[in-house]
């Protein structure tokens, strides 16, 4: 970024660091001969963080010398780094600023006028662009969505049609879904929907309660799930469709989707955007979902993680309680937070009167009025439920089991430290399916597929001559070699394969 001349002699100094605001994203580094001091960025500056929080957009920083004999000197100058304002980010949400809406059965209708929110361009300046799976049905006039001449929608496809478009402001570009509510027409709509009544059990689905729908089906069997106002909408991938009334919970083998505003689910989500300005990812959401669950850890356990143990508590260590109080708010809200308040937090936690845990928390209460927590919680939380992928990959690649009642019994077991991945695998290698799936097959070609089929990569050639070895000499096991490749599941997984739906779209 920038490069500063040390006047005095660089054989006495061991080493600079970088002091003051910018040393939460500046990074120096001594030539010890030349005595040039390289400042090199370590953390994205945003211009809109500055403009969000009132603030101008500069960085000051010293530089701290730490000399040979052990003492240590500051710069007398202060330096400044302008944040400029560039186009580096893209377009951040997609919504209807008109319409939404069309009726079934009428052709070649408006849609709806389109908006995005892109806080480095403004309105006016985007375009759009359908997929070639959408283009022969819609088109898109400006910022007008339209069905083609002589196309229209019809309610056997459900109350809510979703469509993904690619928006661009002429340097970036980013990816959205919209849902486009049809609406019935009387007198030329006639086709009801069918809608499964709790207590009912239908295509693999059973409603026990009006809060819960579950299900055997495996995340990676589900094709999409879709809600619409009170109606829900679950297809898989093998064609079926099950419509129920909104509820609480859809419960799948391997994760389940929350849509509680007050479960664990939706104060973890308030709790990462509140600190990180992100929803959790899915390990996150899996690891943290289970700690409070299941062994006892409270909501204050997780936020003492993120503050002083994640990887960003050595940024807010290097805060200010007011630098802090500023971060927490911009990450809460949108819009400049009035100087008085900010410093009435701040005297709070420089007076001890709160902790930083305490304030997130409360921050975190008021958020939950918000609207984007509660779009959040209408379209779900998803919950990946601890060693599900697991079992439920290994039984289907070693065997071609589809998910089924037993894998709750080895689940529990597993969590209860009586069964583990070694002992299903035994089970399995022993049975006829397990031999007619893999049996014909040596040892090398049986690793290679299984693992492939499994984790979602290839073996390394090294790995591949190494486990061949170890089963060809009889030293290991087929099914030790099973449960060692079913812990080695990547993102890329067939079996962490997620639907589409607005509760799915998180990173692992």
């Amino acid at each position: 970024m920038g490069v500063l001349q040390l006047l005095s002699d660089p054989g006495q100094v061991r080493f600079v660091e970088v002091g003051g605001f910018g040393g939460n994203f500046f990074h120096a580094n001594l030539n010890p001969v030349t005595g040039l001091i390289f400042i090199t960025p370590m953390a994205r500056l945003d211009y809109e963080w500055f403009t969000r929080a009132g603030q101008a957009p500069v960085v000051d920083f010293h530089l701290d010398f730490f000399m040979s004999d052990g003492t240590r000197a500051r710069s007398t100058a202060t330096f400044t780094v302008n944040v400029l304002d560039i186009d580096d980010t893209p377009p951040q949400a997609l919504s209807f600023s008109s319409g939404g809406s069309v009726r079934a059965d009428v052709k070649g209708a408006t849609i709806g006028r389109l908006q995005v929110q892109d806080p480095d361009t403004p309105a006016g300046g985007h375009t759009f662009h359908l997929s070639e799976e959408y283009s022969w049905q819609f088109m898109m006039v400006g910022n007008e969505l339209r069905l083609r001449p002589g196309v229209q929608l019809d309610l056997t496809d459900g109350p809510q049609f979703p469509i993904f478009l690619t928006v661009s402001d002429g340097r970036q570009s980013a990816g959205f879904r919209l849902d486009i509510a049809v609406l019935p027409n009387p007198g030329a709509s006639t086709t009801p929907i069918d809608v499964m009544a709790p207590g009912e059990v239908r295509k693999g689905f059973y409603h026990t309660s009006v809060d819960h729908v579950g299900t055997y089906h495996a995340p990676w069997s589900i094709a999409s799930v879709s809600r619409a106002a009170d109606l829900m909408r679950v297809d898989t991938v093998n064609g079926d469709t099950v419509w129920f009334k909104a509820t609480k919970y859809i419960d799948f083998t391997s994760g389940f989707v929350d849509f509680t505003e007050t479960g664990i689910a939706g104060r973890l989500w308030l709790a990462f955007q509140t600190v990180f300005d992100r929803s959790p990812s899915l390990w996150e959401m899996r690891y943290f979902h289970d700690r409070v669950s299941a062994w006892g850890a409270t909501e204050r356990n997780v936020l003492d993680w993120a503050l002083n143990y994640s990887p960003q508590s050595s940024f807010f260590a290097s805060m200010t309680n007011r630098q802090f109080v500023e971060h927490i708010y911009a990450n809460a809200v949108d819009y400049a937070v009035p100087s008085s308040t900010l410093s009435w937090h701040a005297g709070r936690l420089d007076s001890g009167a709160t902790n930083r845990i305490e304030f997130v928390g409360t921050i975190m209460n008021w958020r939950s009025a918000f609207n984007d927590f509660k779009g959040a919680a209408y379209q779900g939380f998803y919950v990946p439920r601890a060693h599900m992928e697991e079992i439920t990959g290994l039984i289907s690649t070693a065997a071609g089991w589809p998910p089924n009642p037993h894998v709750w019994q080895w689940w529990s077991a597993w969590r209860g430290g009586s069964f583990d991945l070694f002992g299903l695998s035994w089970q399995i290698a022993q049975h006829p399916d397990f031999a007619a799936r893999w049996g014909h097959m040596g040892n090398q070609e049986f690793a290679q597929q299984f693992f492939q089929q499994i984790t979602g990569r290839p073996l390394g050639e090294q790995e591949l001559k190494t486990i061949t070895w170890w089963l060809d000499s009889g030293t290991g096991k087929r099914h030790e070699f099973m449960a060692h490749a079913a812990l080695q599941m990547t993102d890329n997984s067939f079996f962490r394969t997620l639907p589409q739906g607005a509760m799915f779209d998180t990173v692992w």
